[in-house]
């Protein structure tokens, strides 16, 4: 019975020492996936500073071709240059030029943030995953009360073994009592008579 108990406990410390020896891959993992949400939230908030870059810009340029429009004053607001009517004409076709670039940048941008949000969300699922798998992994402390459990038990079966060990005899001696009971012819009854 107590070889079979030490055979379990065995068994469980050799699973309980697997299990801990991928607590250091799944430790690396975990911090491995740390960084990437950190890195993915970061480029996030640039490509977010970018996109408001952008849009400042663009309102500049917004406010510059409304001032075009509406202007009639003789010096260009952009550049104070004397204002005619085919400058005036080139700096709103340049500001609609830039337009449409910084509205194609602008979409780029949000592309970008899309993506790298998606990016971030399956880095925090995973993050999410590996701190749960991190959790139902046993600790240290649980190996060091089987292995002392089972080093308690080897001490117990070694004495018990001893004491087998030592009674092995036992039967011979018996039967060597029970004839030298046997050559004195019962003296109790002997006695009585």
């Amino acid at each position: 019975r107590q070889s079979k108990e030490l055979r379990r406990l065995e068994k469980r410390q050799a699973t309980l020492a697997e299990q801990l020896s991928n607590t250091d891959q799944l430790e690396a993992e975990r911090a491995k996936a740390d960084s990437a949400v950190a890195e993915l939230s970061t480029a996030i908030q640039d490509e977010r500073e970018a996109l408001a870059g952008l849009r400042i810009s663009a309102d500049k340029v917004k406010e510059q071709n409304a001032q075009l429009e509406t202007i009639e004053a003789p010096l260009c607001p952009v550049c104070e240059q004397p204002l005619t009517d085919s400058h005036r004409a080139d700096l709103m076709e340049r500001n609609a030029v830039q337009l449409d670039e910084m509205r194609a940048a602008y979409g780029g941008q949000q592309e970008q943030i899309k993506q790298k949000t998606e990016q971030l969300e399956a880095a925090q699922k995973r993050l999410r995953s590996l701190d749960d798998q991190l959790r139902k992994l046993p600790r240290q402390s649980e190996l060091d009360e089987v292995t002392q459990a089972a080093e308690r038990l080897r001490t117990e079966i070694a004495a018990l073994q001893t004491e087998v060990d030592s009674l092995s005899d036992a039967p011979a001696q018996s039967q060597e009592i029970q004839a030298q009971l046997n050559a004195l012819d019962n003296p109790r009854e002997q006695a009585a008579v």
